[in-house]
């Protein structure tokens, strides 16, 4: 599993998208099980998130990555 052997073939192609891209096809996926305004809720909350990692794959973002996430949207406010 600490290899990536455990990941199914999806899963490995979802890790390696840019984050934009990942947080799009998530929110597409859960559309037709959530309301609408979860729906709405969740892109509005994504957009920081969306800006700050952008094209960094998903497979790419560490704990390290996150960190410096909260510490600028601590700073920002």
């Amino acid at each position: 599993i600490q290899q990536g052997k455990g990941a199914s073939r999806s899963s490995r192609d979802f890790a390696r998208k840019p984050f934009s891209v990942a947080a799009d096809l998530y929110i597409e996926e859960r559309m037709p099980h959530v309301a609408e305004r979860t729906t709405q809720l969740e892109k509005e909350r994504l957009k920081p998130l969306k800006a700050f990692f952008g094209e960094k794959p998903v497979l790419r973002i560490k704990a390290e990555d996150i960190a410096s996430y909260q510490k600028h949207r601590t700073a920002e406010g």
